[in-house]
């Protein structure tokens, strides 16, 4: 699922013989003032939006890309000399980065570049309550929640290869941002 202020985009892929194939895809509007930059605003006519795509198209369990304008993304060198762990490293420089506690965040992290000193990563924070109103209206929708991750990785990750070390531009155009 692909969820935006102003719309929820579906598309199910199913695993054949000949490889993945594309199932159910659609979308469904989702009313003005429901969900606001990100923030969702009105979790009971979102909770109805996913009831009724739900019944409509039989979807228990989904993977969902998140609204970006909620997210912070940063690049961080970790010195390896005394790091025992990279997300505690992370969360020990993560207020240096984003105006949110670490304590109020969800963070994950992707390894961007490593040498016999540091290594680089790419970071990705969240405050806990917008991920913990997501997964309370998901769960009040009977809908099991597999992953959560940003819009961007989710479109990089379904149209470039896989160790694709080419470089790319890839413009999202929505209804009301690009």
């Amino acid at each position: 699922l692909d969820i935006s202020d102003e719309s929820l985009k579906f598309v199910e892929l199913v695993m054949t013989k000949n490889g993945i194939k594309t199932g159910r895809y659609g979308e469904r509007k989702i009313p003005v003032g429901i969900i606001e930059s990100g923030k969702i605003k009105n979790p009971a006519k979102l909770k109805e939006v996913l009831l009724s795509l739900r019944k409509e198209e039989g979807m228990k369990f989904v993977r969902v890309s998140l609204p970006e304008e909620q997210v912070y993304l940063f690049a961080l060198r970790l010195e390896k000399a005394g790091l025992k762990n990279v997300r505690e490293g992370i969360e020990l420089a993560l207020e240096e980065h984003v105006p949110i506690s670490a304590q109020d965040a969800i963070f994950d992290y992707d390894l961007i570049n490593e040498d016999a000193q540091s290594l680089e990563v790419q970071v990705a924070a969240i405050p806990k309550n917008v991920i913990e109103n997501y997964l309370s209206v998901f769960r009040d929708s009977l809908m099991s929640v597999q992953s959560l991750e940003l819009e961007a990785q989710a479109i990089s990750r379904a149209v470039i290869k896989k160790n694709d070390l080419e470089t790319y531009m890839i413009v999202d155009f929505g209804q009301t941002r690009t």
